[in-house]
């Protein structure tokens, strides 16, 4: 039976842009925005065989995202240092707010769109207020002195200022055992291998996420919720597929420990930190081969697991980095 996910053609193709498209975003009524290195941000509709405006910035337009409530109101991120909260329905800037660092990442929380969370190119987070886009709090992904003060800075001086590293990508989230929405949650993405989850209120470090690789890419790390659990899943620039539990989302995390599958190492400041899914299977597929009498069930899914890795071609690229490799071999000593 053939049954395609996707059609093997796009329904509709839009080519008014003259440059790069950086990011887009789909509206719960099913507008679809873009912007662009163009500096345009355009608005459309499947339907609609242009675009439906244009909304003209002074800079590369590096992040868009829809309000998730009101998609008359639309938020923009650009290099001239500027978020922009503009009103689709009256063309222009209902709000601004300057960070003075090149903007890469702009983010809604979740359901009401109360707040907004910036990420900059040098590694700063600010928390805005939608409504005003006033400052709440900011700090540095890395510092922790910055997480701990109680007061809102804007980092413009060179002297103390901190030179990355990028943040590449910003999803707002409430943990599941939080039933009121109130205890938001930050998942920053940045192009040194590492997710970070920090809370939205307190700023502090819940947890520390790496094993993938983002030094040349942009990689946006994606949030995926179940009645199993929360998982963060992202590429790398080794080609490979990583996927994490993330145990910060969970209300009782000692209980959950070794939840499901994967396994998570304590760390000396109390974090915790996944092992990706690529180890996890390096581990079970070593397991797996070392049973030579097992039942028959063990036996086929090594074989097949061993088949199609003889099948993959050896190269570099597609090849398990070294850092696992190391880690895996140590384990089973």
């Amino acid at each position: 039976m053939y049954a395609p996910v996707f059609h093997s053609l796009p329904i509709k193709v839009f080519r008014e842009h003259t440059q790069d498209v950086l990011d887009l975003d789909w509206s719960k009524n099913n507008f679809l925005i873009t912007s662009s290195m163009d500096k345009t941000v355009k608005l459309w509709h499947p339907e609609r065989k242009s675009s439906l405006k244009t909304f003209h910035h002074p800079d590369f337009v590096t992040s868009v995202k829809f309000h998730p409530t009101d998609d008359r109101f639309f938020l923009s991120g650009c290099l001239d240092h500027t978020c922009r909260l503009w009103s689709i329905v009256d063309n222009e800037v209902c709000y601004k707010f300057d960070t003075l660092d090149l903007i890469t990442s702009v983010a809604f929380s979740p359901d009401d769109g109360k707040y907004i969370v910036v990420g900059t190119f040098n590694g700063y987070i600010y928390v805005l207020a939608t409504n005003g886009l006033t400052a709440i709090s900011s700090f540095h992904i890395t510092d922790k002195k910055t997480q701990t003060e109680k007061v809102v800075k804007i980092f413009q001086d060179p002297a103390q200022a901190h030179h990355g590293p990028r943040i590449t990508g910003i999803t707002v989230f409430s943990p599941q055992f939080d039933q009121s929405g109130n205890s938001l949650r930050i998942l920053v993405t940045s192009n040194h291998s590492r997710i970070r989850v920090f809370d939205l209120n307190t700023k502090k470090m819940l947890e520390l996420i790496k094993g993938f690789h983002s030094e040349i890419l942009s990689h946006n790390a994606q949030l995926s919720t179940s009645t199993g659990g929360a998982y963060v899943v992202c590429g790398s620039d080794d080609h490979w597929i990583y996927c994490w539990t993330l145990k910060s989302s969970v209300e009782d995390n000692t209980q959950n420990e070794h939840h499901g599958s994967i396994n998570t190492k304590k760390m000396k400041n109390g974090l915790k930190s996944s092992d990706s899914l690529k180890n996890l299977f390096s581990k079970s597929l070593s397991r797996s081969s070392s049973q030579s009498s097992g039942s028959g069930r063990n036996d086929d899914l090594t074989g097949l697991t061993m088949t199609h890795l003889s099948l993959t071609p050896n190269k570099s690229g597609s090849s398990p980095p070294s850092e696992s490799s190391k880690s895996d071999s140590s384990n089973h000593r």
